[in-house]
């Protein structure tokens, strides 16, 4: 989360002044933490959720172009066919 303060706030904050940068405007901003847990990294998804994901956007990508073209809303039928089209590849190469 970012977050932006200033430096008369940043005195009273639990954690350490290390993760804030000062910026040329004379407040200062929560940076992400260097180190992100192993749980939280892709690579660590199985396949399954993964295809699951895909199959869910497809699913989704077609309910949107219906929605689109019932209210008449090209971008949404454009943006609805990307994603199936990227969903689609997403899932194929999890099965190669």
């Amino acid at each position: 989360m970012v977050f932006m303060i200033t430096r008369e706030e940043s005195r009273n904050l639990p954690y350490d002044r290390r993760d804030l940068q000062t910026q040329p405007s004379g407040l200062n901003v929560m940076l992400y933490p260097e180190n992100i847990p192993k749980e939280q990294l892709a690579r660590h998804a199985s396949d399954d959720m993964l295809l699951f994901t895909a199959v869910l956007a497809t699913i989704i990508g077609f309910v949107l172009i219906w929605l689109g073209r019932k209210g008449r809303q090209l971008w949404m039928v454009v943006w609805s066919i990307g994603l199936i089209i990227s969903s689609i590849i997403m899932g194929v190469s999890l099965l190669i």
